[in-house]
């Protein structure tokens, strides 16, 4: 069976989309804060509508339904909007869609790390009070 031109472009075009996801984030393996950011080059069709953004847990299925809808051209997500709000271990794929539906296919995964946890208590603390002294001359 062949599978149609724009299936295939489709498909590419998922991989391309989850190699520069991956080079933009640079988070496989690595420990994120909440302000973390998806973002990724735009897809070049005329018919882009949008991307879908699914994220799971490290152990865990991908949903069907996506953690953020992105409209084109926006080309970029925050983890908050995509719902990652606690700390753990995730990983994310994302699909780009065109204006009729169609879905390509996923990305490359990106596993990463979400740290939400609060700050440790600051250490160290000292307050220097400096005194002023006037000196009056003749």
């Amino acid at each position: 069976m062949t599978r149609p031109r724009r299936s295939m472009l489709a498909f590419a075009l998922g991989l391309l989309l989850g190699i520069l996801l991956a080079a933009a984030l640079s988070l496989a393996g690595d420990t994120v804060s909440t302000r973390c950011v998806f973002a990724w080059d735009p897809n070049p069709e005329a018919d882009l509508a949008g991307y879908r953004l699914y994220v799971r847990p490290a152990t865990g299925t991908y949903p069907t339904t996506p953690a953020a809808d992105i409209t084109a051209p926006t080309t970029s997500v925050s983890c908050a909007a995509a719902g990652l709000v606690q700390s753990g271990d995730y990983a994310a794929v994302l699909t780009a869609y065109d204006a009729i539906g169609n879905e390509s296919a996923p990305s490359l995964e990106v596993a990463f790390t979400v740290d939400a946890s609060s700050p440790g208590v600051p250490t160290g603390v000292r307050i220097t009070i400096s005194t002023t002294v006037t000196v009056t001359v003749p």
